[in-house]
C-alpha cells in the first residue's frame, strides 16, 4: 500500500457501541488516499474485536496494554501515522463523506494554516441533532483560544510539522487537546471551515459529560500555567476557574483578579503572535460582544453583589466598544 496522505487517529476506549460507524465514515470518504490508525485504550468490551471484523488494508489498530488515557493514547497512534495529514475524530462521532477532501483541499490552498477545523452538528444521545458548532475565524479565533478550545477537536486536520514534536501533553489527564492546540495556535495559522464535516456526539458516556468536573480543574490548570504564566500574570486556581468555566463562578475568590484577568485578556490587549492577521473590524466587534457576554455570565453565575459592582461597568464597556465597532465597520 503507497503511504497515504491523510492519517485519521482515533483513540477508543470501550467504544463497541460507537466504533463501526466511525471507522466506515472514514472508509467512505470522497477522499481515498487515507488510513485509520485506532488505539485501543485498555478497553474491556469488545472494541478491538469491532475494529477487527473491519476488513479493510487501510485499517490499522494499536492496543495499549492498559489504560493510559487519551492524551497518551494519541501520542501512541502518531508514532504509527504515515501521512504527511493527521485528521482527529472520537470513537463515538462520525465524518459525512466529504470531510477529508474538503480539508486536504483548504490546506493546499491555505500554506499559512498549520491546522483547520470545521463546524460540526452536536447530536445528542437519543439521536436527535441539536446546534452546529460555532464559527471563529482569522484574529477572532487565536483570541478564543487563549481561553477555550474553540475548535471542536475531532474536526481537527494539522499539518505533521505544525504538531508539537512530542504530541499531545501528557501532564494532565483532561484537555490535552486544547494544550496541544495552544502549542499549535503560537507557531501557525488557524482556521476553522465553515461547512459542517462531522457529526459531534454527547452522551453519558462521553468524556466532557462523565468527568466534567476533572475536565474543569484540567483547563484551569493549561489556562494558568500555558496562557497566564507566560504573560507574568498569577491568580489563584478558583479565579482561573471562574474565567475559563464561567459555570464555576460561584466559586470565586478574589473580585480584584478576575476583574485583572478582564483587563489583561481583553481584545485589545491580548498578546498573540506576529504570524496572526490583524483584526478585521466585524471580528473585532464580535470579540468584544463575546467579552461583554463573558463578563455577564460571571456576574450572573457568582451571584454576588461586590462581582456585579466590579465586572459590571467592565461588561458595560465592552458592550459599547462592540457597538461603536460595528457602526464603523
Amino acid at each position: 500500500m503507497t503511504v497515504p496522505l491523510v492519517s485519521v487517529l482515533m483513540p477508543a476506549r470501550n467504544a463497541a457501541r460507537w466504533i463501526e460507524s466511525a471507522v466506515t465514515s472514514v472508509l467512505t470518504q470522497t477522499h481515498r488516499h487515507l488510513e485509520v490508525v485506532v488505539v485501543d485504550d485498555g478497553s474491556t468490551d469488545c472494541t478491538t474485536e469491532v475494529v477487527e471484523s473491519i476488513r479493510d488494508a487501510r485499517v490499522r489498530i494499536v492496543r495499549a496494554r492498559r489504560p493510559i488515557g487519551v492524551g497518551p493514547a494519541s501520542n501512541l497512534g502518531l508514532v504509527h501515522c504515515q501521512g504527511e495529514l493527521i485528521a482527529r475524530l472520537d470513537a463515538d462521532d462520525y465524518m459525512l463523506v466529504d470531510r477529508l477532501a474538503q480539508q486536504v483541499a483548504y490546506l493546499r490552498t491555505h500554506p499559512h494554516i498549520g491546522l483547520v477545523g470545521a463546524r460540526a452538528f452536536i447530536a445528542h444521545a437519543d439521536g436527535s441533532t441539536g446546534k452546529i458548532s460555532p464559527l471563529y475565524n482569522g484574529r477572532l479565533l487565536h483570541w478564543m483560544m487563549q481561553t477555550s478550545g474553540a475548535i471542536l477537536h475531532p474536526t481537527m486536520m494539522a499539518r505533521r510539522d505544525a504538531l508539537p514534536p512530542a504530541g499531545y501533553p501528557d501532564n494532565t489527564r483532561f484537555a490535552n487537546d486544547w494544550e496541544m492546540m495552544l502549542d499549535v495556535e503560537r507557531r501557525t495559522g488557524l482556521a476553522i471551515m465553515n461547512q459542517v464535516l462531522i457529526v459531534y456526539r454527547r452522551h453519558a458516556d462521553a468524556i466532557g459529560c462523565a468527568h466534567l468536573a476533572a475536565q474543569d480543574e484540567a483547563a484551569a490548570s493549561i489556562f494558568a500555567r500555558q496562557v497566564l504564566a507566560p504573560r507574568g500574570v498569577v491568580v489563584r486556581p478558583s479565579t482561573a476557574m471562574t474565567w475559563v468555566r464561567t459555570r464555576r463562578a460561584a466559586e470565586l475568590e478574589d473580585v480584584v483578579e478576575v476583574r485583572a484577568l478582564a483587563h489583561a485578556l481583553s481584545p485589545d490587549t491580548t498578546t498573540l503572535g506576529p504570524h496572526v492577521p490583524p483584526w478585521g473590524r466585524r471580528e473585532r466587534a464580535r470579540a468584544w460582544r463575546e467579552h461583554a457576554n463573558h463578563l455577564r455570565q460571571i456576574i450572573a453565575r457568582s451571584g454576588r453583589r461586590d462581582v456585579r459592582l466590579a465586572l459590571a461597568p467592565l461588561a458595560l464597556a465592552a458592550a459599547v466598544k462592540a457597538a461603536i465597532v460595528t457602526a464603523l465597520a
